[in-house]
């Protein structure tokens, strides 16, 4: 075999893998070989979207003192401490004291990199546990009679900053409010599959506004693990602006299938099992059927009932129909990665 070319796959932080491979056998590589937009100065490009918001004024006349602002960061922010130090800057040229500002994250990882990012300097790191009671404030009802419980520093914050990653059009720019912060009820509902699973995207726009949030952020990634855009402005706006430059980097035709998919999860935290079932679920739309799919991602130490039901079953048929059960009576943050694992 004639080799020609190297293929680079990233995964979890650092993790990198070359794949050796001759031309006439790659479909499409999609890594960093591809031209995409890169932003050299992540911190100064949150500092000046912060400045100059899309259909809102400065952050500066938006806020008074005393003000207190709750950001809630999103999963698999790309360079995350280098956005929280942009973030720090931004605030305090409005005006905004370190002791009070708030960052509400999901996991103890991203916790430690956020604290690492902001040293002694004031703000407060929470992270949110959807199963304590004293952490949950009552928003309101969305539509059915569904109770809306959020994070007690988001509800009580004068201003909430949602900071959220943009790949494509099916995307809510309050992906990162819910159900990220809500209660372990919503959580095990939204990871099902079928009906709830299509309705979701309407539940976090839903969210949103109940909390009354009126200046988002999002963070467009691109190819090679880096950051495209940053964009703030109202939800609106920067949901067209956002999903516009994904759309650029992110949307590829392809020529033909693949009798391998090779995909990797960048991040500074573990690939969630939503994001799991995604990877999984694009691969296949790309590979032969009789082909193969290899995810590098970093995943949760645990498995959840449904992929356990999954690893033990005696045949296919048999796990769909348990997952399937777990969807409509008691779903786990697992469950939508089984059912789509035991699709494929």
């Amino acid at each position: 075999m004639n080799i020609q070319s190297s293929t680079t796959i990233r995964w979890g932080q650092h993790a990198l893998i070359d794949l050796a491979l001759g031309d006439e056998q790659v479909v499409a590589a999609l890594g960093e070989r591809q031209q995409t937009t890169v932003i050299d100065d992540v911190a100064t490009a949150v500092l000046t979207a912060l400045a100059e918001p899309l259909d809102f004024p400065p952050l500066a006349d938006a806020i008074v003192e005393g003000d207190h602002i709750a950001v809630a960061l999103g999963p698999s922010l790309p360079e995350l401490p280098v956005i929280v130090d942009g973030l720090m800057r931004g605030l305090s040229h409005a005006g905004v004291q370190p002791a009070d500002i708030s960052f509400v994250v999901a996991t103890d990882r991203e916790a430690k990199v956020v604290g690492q990012a902001i040293g002694d300097s004031g703000p407060q790191v929470v992270v949110h546990d959807p199963s304590d009671e004293a952490q949950l404030v009552y928003i309101g009802e969305m539509r059915g009679d569904v109770t809306l419980r959020l994070n007690r520093a988001l509800a009580e914050a004068e201003l909430v900053l949602p900071v959220g990653s943009t790949r494509d059009a099916d995307s809510s720019v309050f992906d990162c409010l819910f159900p990220l912060f809500s209660d372990s009820e919503s959580q095990q509902r939204y990871a099902a599959t079928g009906e709830a699973a299509n309705e979701l995207k309407q539940r976090r726009n839903e969210a949103g506004w109940l909390l009354g949030t009126a200046l988002v952020m999002q963070v467009v990634p691109n190819r090679g693990g880096g950051v495209a855009a940053v964009l703030l402005g109202t939800p609106d706006r920067c949901r067209a602006e956002s999903q516009a430059v994904a759309e650029s980097i992110w949307h590829r035709q392809y020529p033909r299938t693949a009798r391998l998919v090779v995909a990797g999860a960048t991040g500074h935290t573990p690939t969630s099992w939503q994001q799991f079932a995604r990877m999984l679920t694009l691969a296949d739309e790309l590979r032969e059927s009789d082909g193969a799919i290899a995810l590098c991602a970093e995943l949760p130490k645990q498995l959840g009932k449904s992929l356990r039901r999954l690893q033990s079953a005696r045949d296919n048929q048999s796990a769909r129909r348990r997952i399937a059960r777990d969807a409509h009576t008691s779903p786990d943050a697992d469950t939508h990665a089984a059912a789509a694992l035991a699709d494929v």
